[in-house]
């Protein structure tokens, strides 16, 4: 957010392989009159990373340090 002052809001996975999720995300400058901003994602980390397939929907779950 800082960097770039910038919140994202829209994520599309493009393409999808055994090792690789290439993706885009979309978003917009941030506009503090409609954004609330709490803190600020210092890394994302592999701890606990779990990628899975269920029902035909991959699913992921990452943990983000604040």
């Amino acid at each position: 957010m800082t960097r770039h002052r910038r919140v994202y809001g829209q994520f599309r996975v493009e393409r999808l392989d055994d090792t690789r999720v290439t993706g885009c995300c979309m978003g917009e400058a941030i506009d503090f009159s409609r954004h609330r901003v709490f803190g600020e994602i210092k890394a994302v980390t592999f701890h606990r990373l779990r990628v899975e397939q269920r029902d035909g929907i991959w699913m992921a779950e990452v943990l983000f340090d604040v």
